[in-house]
């Protein structure tokens, strides 16, 4: 579960680095991009467009009234936790207090796919397949392993860089050894998610009704029941390792950096308070102690 956390903390990074009217305008416009990307890349009916969009709608309302407050107050935490400068107690925190805001939003999307995969035809769940091995095949770890540590140092001093500004020398150095130790999971992780799909494609084919479908979802993505030992075991330390990095690379950053810093979560958390529109539930700050 730890592994899921991290990937979700560093990927909602990576995606909300393009600045907070990017964040806009596709929080406000999810169900329509959302089905526009599907029905290209699987060609929906029309019925199942209309179908889904107004379910990706309910989701988005259930987002904004339920999930949106929780992850504020989770980036307030991250805001409070730069501010103190980066105490190692208080990163562990906060990365245990992101494990129900992923829960939480792990058991959204279920409630957002399941109604439409039970309405893909053969042809249709053809293509979801092809179009998953074309995202495997992009995200594909290098089989060297050395070239796959340079690969993941780059892409977290880059996503660094997006929210710091650019790092120095000796910042950069510091990624690079501390993503070096980082366990090297990704064939085990694809041959879990692969398994996982073959068996959300055997469960389609027997006609399985939305229930059952919602059931596995809930069991593959939110209480994780078929991951493997390993797999969790390296979840953990990376979750060990990801507080590591965050600790020593917060301590690193000059002024510059850290009102950059402080300035993007700033910006980031006034964007998403925007998104509550009238819906203002107060959820108390994690790990303020």
């Amino acid at each position: 579960m730890s592994r899921h956390l991290g990937i979700m903390v560093l990927v909602a990074l990576g995606l909300l680095g393009g600045g907070c009217s990017r964040v806009s305008l596709v929080y406000d416009n999810a169900p329509f991009l959302t089905g526009v990307y599907v029905d290209h890349r699987i060609d929906l009916a029309p019925q199942q467009l209309r179908g889904w969009t107004r379910a990706l709608q309910e989701v988005q309302t259930r987002h904004r009234r339920e999930a949106l407050p929780r992850l504020i107050a989770l980036l307030d935490g991250l805001i409070l936790t730069s501010e103190r400068g980066f105490v190692r107690d208080d990163l562990a925190c906060l990365m245990r207090a992101a494990e129900p805001v992923y829960r939480q939003h792990a058991e959204l999307f279920v409630d957002a796919t399941a109604p439409l995969l039970v309405t893909l035809t053969p042809t249709q769940r053809q293509r979801l397949e092809r179009l998953w091995r074309e995202r495997d095949a992009e995200r594909a770890a290098p089989a060297d392993p050395e070239r796959e540590r340079r690969k993941r140092a780059r892409r977290y001093i880059r996503n660094l860089g997006d929210w710091t500004g650019p790092l120095n020398a000796s910042q950069q150095q510091l990624v690079r050894e501390l993503t070096a130790a980082m366990p090297r999971s990704q064939p085990a992780l694809d041959a879990y998610r692969a398994s996982q799909r073959t068996r959300l494609m055997t469960l389609l084919d027997e006609g399985a009704g939305e229930a059952r479908i919602a059931a596995f979802l809930h069991g593959w993505l939110v209480e994780f029941d078929a991951m493997p030992a390993a797999l969790r075991r390296d979840g953990e330390r990376l979750t060990e390792q990801l507080v590591t990095l965050a600790a020593r690379f917060g301590a690193s950053l000059d002024a510059t950096q850290r009102t950059r810093l402080l300035e993007r979560l700033g910006e980031l958390r006034e964007t998403l308070q925007r998104r509550q529109r009238e819906q203002r539930a107060i959820v108390p700050l994690p790990c303020a102690g």
